[in-house]
Order: C-alpha cells, then sequence, then structure tokens
C-alpha cells in the first residue's frame, strides 16, 4: 500500500475570537466524532507535544528530529468539534472523488473549507495523509516527514503538530475503497478550547503486539501535578504512570495484556485541589481492535465505574 503526505499548510488570519459552544461532555462523543482512530491520533499528538524528545525516544528511534533547541514542550491540544468536522469532511472529499491536496477535490480553498465549520480563532494549520495502517503510524509518519530536517521547509507536519498557538485539532479519518486505505486529515485551530477539564485527551494504542497502551493527558494551569491517575478498565483500577512530560503537564501511561474481546475504560485523575475529572467526561470508551472488538463508545454504560474490589 502506497503511503503519503502532504506538506502541512498553516496560516494566520485576522478574524473575530468567538468564545466555544460545548455540545457535549470533555471526551465524549458527538454526532460521530471522535471515532477510536481520530481520538487516537489526539492522543499520541499530545504525548509529542508535551515530550518531544521522549516521545521520539520512544516511537520514532532517531535523534536527528525534534530537538530539544527546535521544538521544547508545549501544551497539549483539546477536541474540537467544528475542525474535526471540517477534517472528517475534507478526508472523505479527498477518499470520494479522489485527490490528495489542502484545497478541496472542487478547488475550495483550504481556509474557506475549514470556516464553514471553524470560526473560533483567527490561526490554523493542516496534515494530511493516506495509506497508513494505524494511529501510531501516520502520526509517526507526519513527525518523521520523510526525513526533512528540523527547520527546514520539509518539517512542515511536525511544525505543525508542535506549534505552541495551537489550542484545538479535529481529526478527520475516512477508508477509501482504493489502495490508498485511509485518508486522514488533521486540522488545528487557536480558539479557546470548549471545556476548562485538565484532562485534554485519552485513548489506547494497539502496536501489533499482545500488549494494549493507555495514554491520558493531564495539564494543570495552576503547576500542580495531580494527585492520582487512574484507568478503571472494566471496573478495575490500574495506576497509571507519567510518560512524558514534566508533572504539571504530561501524558500519563499505563500497559497492560491484550484480552480476547471489549473492555470499556475511563481515565480518571485527582488534581492538587482534589477535584476529580473523567476522560471522557458522561461516557464509556472500548478497547476497539482488541480481540475483534469494534465497539468504541457508549454514552450510557456503566462498565467504566469505578469497583475498588482490586487495583493493580
Amino acid at each position: 500500500m502506497r503511503k503519503a503526505i502532504l506538506l502541512a499548510a498553516w496560516a494566520l488570519l485576522a478574524t473575530l475570537v468567538v468564545p466555544g459552544r460545548a455540545d457535549a461532555g470533555n471526551g465524549d462523543v458527538k454526532d460521530g466524532l471522535p471515532s477510536y482512530r481520530e481520538r487516537a491520533i489526539l492522543a499520541l499528538t499530545n504525548a509529542c507535544r508535551q515530550d518531544p524528545q521522549g516521545y521520539r525516544g520512544t516511537y520514532l528511534g532517531t535523534k536527528r528530529i525534534l530537538l530539544a533547541k527546535n521544538f521544547p514542550p508545549v501544551a497539549p491540544l483539546h477536541f474540537s468539534t467544528a475542525l474535526a468536522r471540517a477534517a472528517r469532511a475534507h478526508s472523505r472529499d479527498m477518499a470520494r472523488t479522489p485527490c490528495f491536496q489542502h484545497d478541496s477535490c472542487d478547488g475550495t480553498d483550504i481556509w474557506t473549507r475549514i470556516r464553514r465549520y471553524y470560526t473560533e480563532g483567527g490561526s490554523m494549520g493542516e496534515n494530511i495523509a493516506y495509506g497508513y495502517a494505524s494511529p501510531l503510524d501516520v502520526v509517526n509518519g507526519w513527525l518523521l516527514d520523510k526525513g526533512a530536517a528540523d527547520g527546514t521547509k520539509g518539517a512542515g507536519h511536525r511544525k505543525s503538530i508542535m506549534t505552541a498557538r495551537y489550542t484545538e485539532v479535529g481529526n478527520g479519518s475516512v477508508s477509501s475503497n482504493s489502495r490508498r486505505g485511509i485518508y486522514d486529515t488533521q486540522d488545528f485551530g487557536n480558539g479557546p478550547p470548549d471545556f476548562a477539564s485538565p484532562l485534554a485527551s485519552g485513548s489506547h494504542v494497539l502496536d501489533g503486539g499482545e500488549r494494549i497502551t493507555f495514554l491520558a493527558s493531564f495539564h494543570a494551569k495552576d503547576g500542580k501535578a495531580p494527585r492520582t491517575a487512574f484507568l478503571v478498565l472494566d471496573g478495575r483500577r490500574h495506576a497509571m504512570k507519567r510518560a512524558f512530560g514534566k508533572p504539571a503537564s504530561a501524558t500519563w501511561r499505563v500497559d497492560l495484556d491484550q484480552a480476547a474481546g471489549c473492555r470499556s475504560y475511563v481515565s480518571r485523575f485527582e488534581d492538587a485541589a482534589g477535584r476529580k475529572w473523567l476522560y471522557p467526561e458522561d461516557g464509556t470508551l472500548f478497547t476497539t481492535g482488541e480481540g475483534g472488538c469494534r465497539r468504541e463508545y457508549s454514552s450510557d454504560d456503566d462498565a467504566g465505574e469505578e469497583d475498588d474490589d482490586g487495583t493493580d
């Protein structure tokens, strides 16, 4: 299968900043957004933003890019339904028309297209790709940028992912009927996030082995680390450890053995002030892809509630 990424696009546009409106709880699915793949792309993107050198050492196996002098850690991105709609629409357009470009397949300018959905901020950017099998593959493809060095024109995808002024992102993943496989679009913006929760993202990641990785991004504006960080998986708590970033702004992680089918989970953190935060806020995620699991999310499933009978 062919794989491709197109040089990232970004722009600064003068426009009125309008406060965001939340249509669902933090991390919950609204109108099918985000899908598992889109959520996992966000979680991996945030892991890189919070600790680019740590991410590089864990997932990229190279020391030639994401140098500390070029890419210091930055705050994680929050999910934007508006940007996700823009990204999903573009991936669908490219998969069905087909085409592979930042402008719409009918020639509509990229910024005009995004503005049809997103009016929150004045700075925007976009990454696109096709042919990558997994969320980890596509994020790493953007970061590697076919070997382009930091600071060069060819490192546009890496620059977009690590741009500090971006605060929100929407990922759109759509399968095509061609050998190009899945089209992925990642649209960035700098509007005010819809949620004040310090939990910016959460997902699981499968890397083809026998283990499953769970990630949750926590960013405390008060500069204090969380008191506790747990994954609640099928009602049982598993302590998460800081894997990428500094205590007050980090992606937390736990690796577990895979199971034979679907399991439900939420991330549960307590901040320094004793406030408890859930991701997703009102629903439950499932281990999509584990043992053939096809479920992704439930808004009324109570399987993610905490059970004190056991702690790993």
